[in-house]
């Protein structure tokens, strides 16, 4: 299971640097997954889930953080626009469904400790351009 984890990841690192999907069966296999309307509403529940836990208390035993209060409301905007494009029946790109993703997905990334005020926004608009397939 690790191993696969490990593929899974390593699989999304070479679609969110951009590489075709076609040159391997592996990857244009994690890309049709990735583009699916079931894991682009699961990349917005989590969206929403940790957008909702800013600013809230959260039991010291619950493994979650929360996300940064601040941040999140810098980047409501652009992170609604995220969202409804996600669950868009309009095409997408691969590369911005993975960024997407990661935003929810490093701990330490800017949802919930940003380096710098505006880097969750900033985050945010590079994933919305790479889903409309700016590079």
């Amino acid at each position: 299971m690790a191993a696969h984890r490990l593929w899974g990841s390593w699989l999304d690192s070479a679609l969110a640097s951009g590489m075709d999907p076609t040159v391997s069966p592996a990857l244009e296999r994690r890309a049709e997954l990735t583009l699916s309307l079931r894991n682009r509403a699961k990349v917005v529940r989590s969206l929403r889930l940790s957008r909702e836990s800013a600013g809230r208390r959260i039991d010291p035993r619950d493994p979650r953080v929360p996300a940064d209060q601040l941040e999140v409301k810098i980047a409501l905007p652009r992170l609604s626009e995220l969202e409804d494009l996600l669950l868009s029946p309009e095409p997408v790109y691969c590369r911005g469904v993975v960024m997407a993703s990661r935003i929810v997905a490093e701990g330490t990334g800017p949802l919930y400790a940003p380096r710098r005020r505006g880097e969750l926004r900033d985050r945010v608009e590079t994933a919305l351009a790479a889903l409309r397939g700016a590079s």
